[in-house]
């Protein structure tokens, strides 16, 4: 499987830390079969677990992971 290294940049905003939203970008080693919430689950994991979204099976069934994205 290939891999590849990208750039993720991620919308953040702590109400208690931050006074308006800010972007964070996130450099990421990608496989080739990676959906983006397979790229934010490795950033999580590996880089920045302060990091928090919305996700629930993976399965593209319900939506609740849905995101927007350029």
């Amino acid at each position: 499987m290939s891999e590849r290294e990208i750039e993720l940049e991620v919308l953040r905003y702590d109400p208690e830390v931050d006074e308006k939203p800010r972007f964070q970008r996130y450099t990421v080693p990608c496989k080739s079969d990676w959906v983006v919430l397979d790229a934010l689950n490795h950033v999580k994991a590996q880089q920045d677990p302060t990091l928090s979204y919305r996700w629930s099976c993976h399965m593209a069934v319900c939506g609740s992971c849905g995101m927007m994205v350029n």
